[in-house]
């Protein structure tokens, strides 16, 4: 009996510890320095314009992708009307990857910008 009690004190006890444990905060993690570097650079952009373009853009692309991807899906869905699943799956396909491709390029042409904007502040002149 006495073994018992013992057993359920230690089982009790890990509970509260782990419930403890939860509700701590994490502690946080150190800085990464190039994501640093890399929001001091977009925060300092020579190109804020054009990246305010670019953002736009890629939002009209993706949702012309999105639409696109449901009008292949219609149109396959007139072309063979038995198969009206495969045709929704196929416009779905056609939509996401019409979506990979939007964001694809949008990423690279941030990546432009960054590697522009890097160049430009490491090429200009010292002031002293």
């Amino acid at each position: 009996m006495h073994d018992r009690i013992q057993v359920a004190n230690a089982r009790f006890a890990s509970e509260a510890q782990s419930k403890e444990q939860i509700t701590q905060p994490r502690p946080k993690m150190a800085p990464d320095p190039v994501k640093e570097h890399l929001q001091f650079i977009r925060a300092n952009s020579c190109y804020s314009t054009l990246r305010s373009v670019i953002t736009v853009g890629a939002a009209i692309s993706a949702i012309c992708a999105v639409l696109w991807g449901v009008g292949a899906g219609i149109e396959l869905a007139g072309m063979v009307p038995e198969y009206k699943w495969l045709a929704a799956i196929g416009g779905f396909i056609a939509g996401g990857l019409g979506i990979v491709l939007v964001v694809a390029l949008y990423q690279s042409a941030f990546l432009f910008i960054d590697i522009a904007d890097t160049l430009l502040r490491h090429h200009a002149p010292k002031r002293d």
